[in-house]
């Protein structure tokens, strides 16, 4: 294929979404393809007396393969969610699937064939020319198989690209992520690294007292700062418990007033994001667990206003440079924000949208997250996760961070159903915000992250 008819071809696919192509293999191949400079057909790999220790077919599949001449092509398909793979998992031919996401330049190569179906079916039609890829049913790839019913439609799902003899290692896109998985970074069940930003709102009025969970309490700063304290802490011991979680996280506080930065406690040399691992050796290091590790009593304004949009402008920033460092494969950060929301002024249409925005960061994993934390001196009453229906039971700077706040579902994540309070309705499939109340603690933030 020339030059001019793979940007015509690029192009198609661009337009339909699609700006790289799959291979799905078991993790336990992941060494075996390094040490081979790449993805090898079946034929390479048997020449060179490599074992495959999983895969998306069977002995059936590859004899069919070669019946066809296409022992010595890597399959590539146009979606990570290929027809094919619930049914090698049920069959399994996989036991932990791994998907390597390929650069699309491995279509520049003159021996790469296309097949308008599955390549093992004596109708598809296979060739290394445009009009053969033309045939492809580009605006059927990636859909769910599930929701198709036309037999003709249900087979084009399994158009493929197929490489001659090799795909070499830099073509696979992903493969800094695949290593992180292979280190045994994961977040929840899956092998994700994620990061959480703790914004903390220091303007004077988080100094004011006030009664929580039945107790005085010096000042909402100090609230604020013993349950910050205490889930880094709880973050830092599951990272000693089980090392894999070590990886899992990047942490970041950041204060805000009239200016806005790392709020670190005085003494803990870091800024920024800091990894677990970071913290973890920082702490047994100096023999010594987060006593405080944030800046509760330094105030950022000589306000009692909370001026929180050039604040949620940094953390926008913030989370964009994460992302790019971080890339696809991870599951973009999830903001905890602490405030009085006091005085907030004119400044509420824009700061909604801007927390939209960081909301509006997804990936294939998931998507950003905003939790907004109100202290109340006026009113202790909790709120928890409220709907639409309650917001009754908000204050008008409540009303503001409500429409800022994410969306969760019971359904979604049953472990929250035991924090919701007696008046909540048990509806799991009602979306509900990520706003807390005056909580007496952020327990219902450990279970949702397994610490």
């Amino acid at each position: 294929m020339n030059r001019s008819e793979f940007e015509e071809l690029r192009r198609l696919l661009e337009e339909n979404g699609i700006d790289r192509l799959y291979h799905v293999t078991d993790v336990t191949n992941w060494t075996s393809i390094k040490e081979n400079n790449g993805l090898r057909s079946v034929n390479s790999l048997a020449n060179r007396a490599v074992e495959i220790h999983g895969g998306c077919g069977d002995h059936v599949s590859r004899s069919a393969d070669q019946a066809r001449s296409l022992g010595d092509y890597v399959h590539l398909s146009f979606s990570p969610k290929a027809p094919w793979l619930e049914a090698a998992l049920e069959a399994e031919f996989l036991s932990d699937p791994l998907v390597l996401e390929i650069s699309l330049d491995v279509l520049l190569d003159e021996d790469t064939l296309f097949a308008t179906g599955s390549p093992n079916v004596q109708s598809t039609q296979i060739g290394g020319d445009l009009e053969t890829f033309k045939k492809i049913r580009i605006d059927l790839l990636g859909k769910d198989v599930k929701t198709i019913s036309s037999p003709d439609e249900r087979a084009a799902l399994q158009s493929e690209v197929l490489v001659k003899r090799f795909v070499p290692l830099d073509s696979v896109l992903n493969r800094n992520e695949i290593e992180n998985h292979i280190a045994g970074v994961r977040l929840g069940d899956a092998f994700h690294r994620s990061a959480i930003i703790f914004l903390i709102d220091q303007s004077l009025s988080m100094g004011r007292s006030f009664v929580l969970g039945g107790k005085s309490r010096d000042s909402i700063a100090d609230s604020t700062s013993e349950m910050l304290d205490d889930l880094i802490t709880k973050v830092i011991v599951a990272g000693a418990k089980d090392t894999s979680k070590l990886n899992a996280y990047d942490l970041a506080v950041i204060g805000y007033g009239e200016s806005c930065g790392d709020s670190w406690a005085s003494g803990i040399p870091f800024n920024g994001f800091v990894s677990v691992e970071q913290l973890y050796d920082y702490y047994i290091k100096n023999c010594t667990f987060p006593g405080s590790a944030f800046q509760s009593t330094d105030a950022r304004s000589d306000s009692f206003n909370t001026d929180m949009g050039p604040a949620f402008i940094y953390i926008k920033r913030m989370v964009r440079q994460w992302m790019d460092k971080n890339g696809r494969e991870s599951i973009p950060p999830t903001i905890v924000h602490f405030t009085d929301a006091n005085k907030i002024g004119m400044q509420t249409k824009g700061t909604i949208q801007t927390a939209k925005d960081i909301m509006a960061t997804e990936t294939r994993n998931g998507a950003a997250q905003v939790w907004n934390i109100q202290f109340r001196p006026e009113d202790s009453h909790p709120v928890v996760l409220p709907t639409e229906e309650d917001t009754g039971r908000l204050d008008a700077h409540g009303h503001f961070l409500f429409q800022m706040s994410g969306k969760i579902r019971v359904a979604d994540k049953p472990g929250i159903a035991q924090f919701l309070p007696d008046w909540a309705e048990d509806r799991p499939e009602t979306e509900r915000r990520t706003l807390l109340v005056n909580p007496s603690d952020l327990s219902i933030l450990s279970c949702l992250w397994g610490v």
